[in-house]
């Protein structure tokens, strides 16, 4: 069996059992076509897939097709690109196409063996995707240019709908945590997202917050403020300035952050754990500093290579916040935020704050302990990541 082959009956298997997540093509060769996606959708009781094909000049064509459609479109599809994926059964398998016209086929058996081993089993109708925390008519969803007047999000921003929504579940869980008047800090907000779910979804679970959102980008701030402004969004401040050097005069209840960039996310979680802060929350990204830093001869066999270097680095750089928050009084959780497929950068941060009576100093002094004791092992200095 050839690598087309492999790949193209992989995926009309994982259709077949309802287990394909996703396909995705890429790299094209010649085809207009930038990318081409396809996701199912359960449509009046009935499994089709759903084709979006995004050109090069940015707009994106939708289409429904059978089942049964698949094998024939996948290979037209790879006579147009040059990479595909396909996701299901919590695997993925690959198909390349090098220049010199050698095919390769990645995991496409492993998956078949799986799936071979699974009863078919129906899917789930495809509106329960929409029986989010959020509906996508929410007004601040138009404000920021993420739906349109029908309360139809973009398909440009599903994912980033997909992140704000698991993030507000993640902040759910725990809002019992919180006080009725919660001071919420986003110490990186960027175009305020995130912000502005946070602040809506406090006040539709009967919460009055006091939100505090900050970045450096002055234009940003601006056109964010005016939003919270026409919202009616009266306890949402808006602060232009360094995130290193801002204060508050008090402390917070929580503290949030969505892909603060490489030590920004350390900022974040130093300032809350300063501040007392009950809850954070906390997506991580960019985990560059200990790839510059990292001085530990065990594991120089992983980290002569850059790219395994990068990728090592990220795990240890979140398990050192997590030791170090726990040093400092807090109960920590790591979560996937959402599917791998939507974005590699897809871990959270939940810490809770422990309460005087289970707060125990020999339990913080051990993560304590613990922390240094990886510090040096990494090769580390005490005060990193701040040098």
């Amino acid at each position: 069996m050839t690598a087309r082959d492999s790949f193209i009956s992989a995926l009309a298997e994982a259709a077949e059992k309802y287990a394909l997540r996703k396909a995705v093509f890429s790299s094209p060769t010649q085809s207009a076509t930038r990318k081409l996606t396809i996701t199912p959708v359960l449509l009046r009781g009935e499994t089709v897939y759903r084709l979006e094909r995004l050109t090069s000049d940015g707009k994106a064509a939708q289409e429904n097709v059978k089942p049964d459609a698949l094998p024939q479109l996948a290979s037209d599809a790879l006579g147009d690109f040059s990479r595909a994926n396909i996701y299901a059964a919590d695997l993925e398998a690959s198909y390349m196409r090098a220049k010199s016209g050698r095919e390769t086929a990645l995991g496409c058996e492993k998956l078949r063996r799986a799936l071979g081993c699974a009863q078919p089993v129906a899917p789930a109708p495809h509106d329960r995707e929409k029986n989010r925390i959020l509906t996508g008519a929410e007004p601040f969803l138009r404000g920021l240019g993420l739906a349109d007047e029908n309360g139809r999000v973009y398909d440009r921003a599903q994912a980033k709908f997909r992140q704000i929504c698991r993030f507000l579940e993640y902040l759910r869980d725990v809002t019992d945590e919180l006080p009725d008047s919660p001071v919420v800090a986003d110490l990186c907000c960027g175009k305020s997202c995130l912000s502005f779910a946070v602040y809506h979804w406090l006040c539709s679970a009967g919460r009055r917050p006091e939100m505090y959102c900050v970045d450096i980008k002055p234009d940003v701030i601006e056109y964010c403020s005016a939003l919270a402004d026409k919202l009616g969004f009266d306890s949402m401040r808006f602060y232009c300035a360094d995130v290193k050097s801002f204060d508050l005069p008090g402390g917070i209840d929580l503290a949030v952050s969505l892909h603060a960039c490489d030590t920004l996310t350390d900022i974040v979680l130093d300032f809350a754990a300063r501040k007392n802060a009950r809850v954070i929350l906390s997506t991580p990204c960019c985990h560059a500093e200990l790839a510059r830093t990292i001085g530990c001869e065990p594991l120089s066999f992983a980290a002569k290579y850059p790219y395994l270097r990068r990728r090592l680095c990220e795990p240890l750089t979140d398990a050192l916040r997590c030791v170090r928050l726990e040093s400092q009084g807090y109960a920590v959780e790591t979560l996937e935020l959402v599917d791998p497929s939507d974005t590699p950068k897809n871990m959270l941060i939940r810490a809770v704050r422990l309460p005087d009576g289970k707060r125990s100093a020999e339990a913080a002094a051990k993560a304590a302990a613990g922390y240094e004791k990886a510090l040096a092992f990494l090769g580390l200095e005490r005060d990193f990541p701040f040098q």
